[in-house]
């Protein structure tokens, strides 16, 4: 069985595209997800596959492609992600996805992030994305992935990223439940008027 899809095949030939051209990339459908973690005692981030000391962070999952995302390898990426996802020791709230090595997205992987952002949500996950060079997040806006991702979930470094989906929103969901603790201990309202 051809690793290509009959209607990849068949879009190819239309396009005059030789065979061997078509299996070239489909080699990269195999292409690989780093999980990235932190490396202790530093801010910087790295392959946890690589880097034995890296620690990945609780309730937040960062991959990053060694590829560009392209037609070919869309699924398999989602695939890997939703895979890994259910691994982790805590439950993961949010992915962050580094598409670094994304120049120029195709319609094909925006449809993959579109699904991805879907099959995330229905389990309770934010996606976020991070290195989003221009030319793919025009082709985001263009085809709505962008308004369903959320312009606040797109972010110019995978540390920033980091840094507002980690320290951020787990520091306001500790004062969300300190607050509930306390109006719970004193039978008053949660938050307070304003």
């Amino acid at each position: 069985m051809s690793v290509l899809s009959a209607a990849t095949e068949g879009a190819m030939a239309q396009r005059g595209t030789p065979r061997f051209v078509a299996l070239t990339c489909a080699g990269a459908v195999l292409a690989g997800v780093l999980k990235l973690g932190r490396v202790p005692g530093t801010l910087d981030l790295a392959a946890t596959q690589r880097e034995s000391s890296a620690i990945t962070l609780p309730s937040l999952d960062v991959f990053r492609p060694e590829e560009g995302l392209i037609f070919a390898n869309a699924t398999s990426l989602r695939d890997e992600v939703l895979k890994r996802v259910p691994d982790a020791k805590v439950p993961v709230r949010e992915v962050l996805l580094d598409l670094e090595l994304t120049d120029d997205l195709d319609v094909p992987g925006a449809d993959m992030l579109a699904g991805l952002h879907e099959d995330l949500s229905n389990r309770g996950i934010t996606l976020s994305l991070a290195r989003v060079h221009a030319p793919t997040l025009r082709l985001l806006e263009r085809t709505g992935v962008l308004a369903m991702v959320g312009r606040e979930n797109v972010h110019p470094h995978v540390r920033g990223g980091v840094d507002v989906l980690y320290l951020v929103r787990s520091r306001v969901d500790e004062a969300g439940a300190a607050a509930r603790r306390g109006a719970a201990q004193t039978g008053g309202p949660a938050h307070p008027a304003g």
